[in-house]
C-alpha cells in the first residue's frame, strides 16, 4: 500500500528565518547606538575609533548575515493577504534586505576610499581603492547621514505594519516572527 504525504502550509518562520531576522535587528540597534556614541568622543581620539570600529564591525557583520539569509533561501510562510498585501509585504521585505546589504559595502566604500584600513574586530581589510575622492563621493552618498533617517523610516514602517496586523488587523502576522 502506496502512502501519500500531503503537504502542511507553512504557518510561522522557520527557526533560522527569526534568527537572521532578530540578530539583524539587534545588530542594526547596536550600530545606531554606535555611532550615537562615536559622536560624544572628541575627533580623532581612541573613543571615536573605538566606536567606529564596533559599527564597522557589526555592518559586516549584518551584510554576512543577510548574505547567509539568502543564501540559505529562506521560504516565507502563507500569509493569506490580498494580493495588494502581498505586494506591500514583499516589497518592504525586498527593500530591507537591500539596506542591508548595500549599507555596509557603502559604508566600507566610504571608508576604503578614503585609503583607510578596515577593522573587523581587530582584523585588517586593507583599501583595494586607495585615496580615490570619487569612489569616495560614492561611498558618501550612500552612507552619509541621510541614510540614518531613511534607515530609520524603513524600520519604523516594519514596525508599524507588524503592529497594525497585531492590534488592529488582529492576526497572526507578529507571532509568526516571535
Amino acid at each position: 500500500m502506496a502512502s501519500t504525504s500531503v503537504s502542511v502550509p507553512q504557518t510561522t518562520y522557520t527557526l533560522p528565518a527569526k534568527f537572521y531576522h532578530w540578530s539583524t535587528a539587534v545588530l542594526i540597534a547596536s550600530m545606531f547606538i554606535t555611532i550615537w556614541l562615536r559622536g560624544f568622543a572628541e575627533s580623532k581620539s581612541a573613543a571615536q575609533a573605538f566606536w567606529t570600529n564596533a559599527h564597522t564591525s557589526l555592518g559586516i557583520l549584518v551584510f554576512g548575515l543577510t548574505v547567509l539569509r539568502l543564501l540559505s533561501r529562506i521560504r516565507v510562510p502563507e500569509s493569506g493577504e490580498s494580493a495588494f498585501g502581498e505586494f506591500l509585504r514583499t516589497a518592504m521585505h525586498r527593500t530591507l534586505l537591500v539596506v542591508t546589504l548595500l549599507l555596509p559595502i557603502s559604508g566600507f566604500v566610504r571608508m576604503a576610499a578614503r585609503n583607510r584600513v578596515t577593522d573587523f574586530f581587530g582584523y585588517a581589510i586593507a583599501s583595494p581603492f586607495g585615496d580615490a575622492p570619487s569612489i569616495y563621493a560614492i561611498g558618501r552618498a550612500l552612507h552619509g547621514d541621510a541614510m540614518q533617517y531613511v534607515v530609520l523610516a524603513l524600520i519604523a514602517l516594519h514596525v508599524a505594519a507588524a503592529l497594525g496586523h497585531h492590534y488592529f488587523l488582529k492576526d497572526d502576522t507578529l507571532r509568526r516572527m516571535v
